[in-house]
């Protein structure tokens, strides 16, 4: 019988399928397109999804004031909204128009201020609403409404905000539109509200909040509306002695949109659990355990919306996986690997489970997080298949100062970022910080990173370590460099650094390790 149901299913996926592809004009043709927030870029790359699966950059990338945490589609494909927050702790909203070959426009105004930090995103199936936490990051936050107009712009509303729980962290809206859910971090609890006419939302009575993991993270709700299920982050604790594995918790959705732990409430997900995908016929859960072995844990969904584990029930990804989306056709799953800067593809094989497809990883910004797809009217344009000149360069310094360089060798570490060895660090420049080594990562140390040339270069004196034509402050700096970590991880651990030095002494130390590391560079 499962296997005639799967097979029913996937038939009845098919004819969506072809139904979605002629509501295209005549002589259009589908194409799909990966979008990737990349939080420490900051930045949003573009790739086109080509035939067998596999990705191409597109020569279009979006580089970010701010982090870029959480991507959005419209349900017309036509707009992207996009969650940033600063280090003020300061978040606002980016929304860009879709054009046919996905690469994508800002709209007019591309940006608009919240007030307060942003902690997710969710917008209505009818593309009239997009839900917004904000606040929350240390205490309880609200949800807030605003409107999206003509053209996909997006305004405030004068819907009442609502109150969450402490510490929420996802959002997301039920597919007939009725009810809001928003995952409670600290509080473990899932928040439940109803959507009223004037889109305002009012907590579920006569339980507003139902219990969740003792963590509860990223959500999602399968295709048919009846299940919803969530990552619990049991391995957050005090000392790595406390550790437990993570689980999954699964919920029925009643009739009046109210949260039932199912039978059994939790399944085990790994010891990280972050993000978590559906496949489009509902038959299959993903979920991105985010160590530093990484891994992908694969859950087969029965008819009554329980989880089953797969066989086998992980396969391996890159280091510390967190976004996961799957195509379109069901048939391959891209998740990003936040601490190695990459995309990684998979098989979906008959029967929901991974194949990891070899060669196929793709590098992207740094620490990418949400990704998502889109289908688009026309494929994106690749990397190289436009002038360079509108492809925007990375940032440089347009009159260098005094010199500071190093022979070709190991990256230079910078504060948030590895340098290429052909870059050299100036005592004076703004905004990129250099720190040649580890140990000094001081904001006080005013560097900057450049593009080096050998005519540039001043040679160090071999006794003394300075550099003709530098500063004393600057010399300082070239004097006993220790070669730093090439690996990614050495970036990581700076991000790991500056979070735990903000967050101490706030309402919960604890939060020094828990929400991913590169999420809050601050």
């Amino acid at each position: 019988m499962g296997a005639v149901s799967r097979g029913l299913t996937a038939s009845c996926v098919a004819l969506l399928v072809a139904v979605a592809l002629a509501s295209y004009p005549s002589g259009a043709l589908a194409h799909e397109a990966l979008y990737v927030a990349n939080a420490a870029g900051p930045s949003i790359y573009q790739y086109a999804v080509q035939g067998d699966g596999s990705l191409q950059q597109a020569a279009s990338v979006v580089n970010t004031a701010e982090r870029p945490d959480r991507l959005v589609v419209s349900p017309d494909r036509k707009s992207l909204y996009v969650a940033q927050g600063n280090t003020m702790g300061v978040g606002s909203l980016l929304q860009y128009t879709i054009q046919p070959d996905g690469t994508l426009a800002p709209k007019e105004p591309a940006k608009v201020d919240t007030g307060a930090e942003i902690e997710g995103i969710a917008i209505s199936p009818d593309g009239a609403s997009l839900y917004v936490i904000e606040g929350g990051f240390f205490g309880s936050g609200e949800v807030a409404t605003y409107a999206i107009g003509p053209g996909g712009t997006l305004s405030a509303t004068s819907a009442a905000k609502v109150r969450t729980g402490d510490q929420p962290f996802d959002i997301l809206v039920s597919p007939d539109g009725r009810n809001v859910y928003v995952s409670n971090w600290l509080e473990g609890t899932i928040s439940q509200y109803c959507v009223q006419p004037d889109r305002s939302l009012s907590p579920m009575a006569p339980d507003p909040v139902v219990a969740a993991g003792p963590q509860p993270y990223r959500m999602a709700i399968a295709p048919d509306g009846h299940s919803l299920y969530v990552t619990d982050e049991h391995s957050i604790v005090e000392s790595p002695e406390e550790a437990r594995e993570g689980s999954v918790s699964q919920f029925a959705i009643a009739a009046d949109g109210a949260l039932v732990p199912k039978t059994p409430a939790t399944v085990a997900a790994g010891y990280e659990p972050k993000g978590l995908a559906i496949s489009p016929s509902g038959d299959d859960l993903y979920v991105a355990d985010s160590t530093e072995a990484g891994r992908i844990a694969q859950f087969t969904i029965g008819s009554n919306g329980a989880l089953a584990a797969a066989t086998p029930s992980t396969v391996a990804a890159g280091r510390q996986p967190f976004g996961l989306a799957v195509g379109l056709d069901g048939k391959h799953l891209y998740v990003s690997n936040s601490a190695e800067y990459t995309i990684g593809e998979y098989e979906v094989e008959d029967g929901g489970t991974l194949r990891a497809v070899p060669g196929s990883t793709v590098p992207t910004g740094e620490w990418p997080m949400s990704v998502v797809l889109v289908e688009t009217e026309r494929e994106p344009v690749l990397g190289g298949e436009e002038d360079e000149e509108e492809v925007e360069p990375p940032p440089r310094c347009e009159e260098p100062p005094p010199w500071l360089c190093r022979e070709p060798g190991p990256p230079v570490r910078c504060r948030e970022r590895e340098m290429p060895p052909d870059r050299c660090c100036g005592p004076a420049s703004p905004p990129d910080r250099c720190c040649p080594s580890p140990g000094e990562v001081d904001s006080s140390s005013a560097g900057g990173c450049h593009e080096g040339d050998g005519d540039r270069r001043a040679e160090p004196d071999l006794a003394t370590g300075a550099v003709a034509g530098s500063s004393s402050a600057g010399a300082s700096l070239g004097q006993d460099r220790a070669a730093p970590s090439t690996t990614p991880s050495s970036s990581k651990a700076v991000h790991r650094r500056v979070n735990c030095r903000h967050k101490r002494g706030r309402r919960t130390p604890r939060r020094c390790r828990t929400r991913h590391a590169g999420r809050k560079l601050r």
